[in-house]
């Protein structure tokens, strides 16, 4: 039965499936423009955290013992980034950021997508 200013049934569950699947396409587009924010947050800290090491290195001449210690120094480096319970830094995505001291190198465990 239909009113006659109304909308049918019909109608109704077609116009709730459009409003879903426009929904989900914006909800897809806002969840890829925050992960290339993040990878981008992550590769900038990255830059900050090697500049960091080779100061230290230029300074000391040697790398210094630990990621935490270089964070410490205001001296070095001012990065604000998120640290876990034993202070080691966090890249954006939640992980560790992995330091050799050995060859002064850092990076994150963190696979990125690559572009084709």
């Amino acid at each position: 039965m239909r009113a006659k200013n109304g909308l049918s049934a019909i109608g109704i569950v077609f116009c709730v499936a459009i409003i879903g699947v426009v929904i989900f396409v914006v909800l897809g587009r806002c969840r890829s423009v925050i992960f290339r924010a993040k990878e981008t947050l992550m590769k900038a800290e990255l830059r900050n955290l090697n500049a960091g090491i080779q100061l230290y290195s230029i300074k000391y001449g040697s790398f210094p013992p630990d990621i935490r210690y270089l964070l410490n120094r205001k001296d070095f480096l001012e990065l604000k980034c998120e640290v876990d319970k034993e202070n080691y830094p966090l890249d954006p995505f939640g992980k560790r950021y992995i330091y050799d001291p050995g060859n002064g190198k850092i990076h994150s465990n963190t696979k990125l997508k690559t572009k084709k």
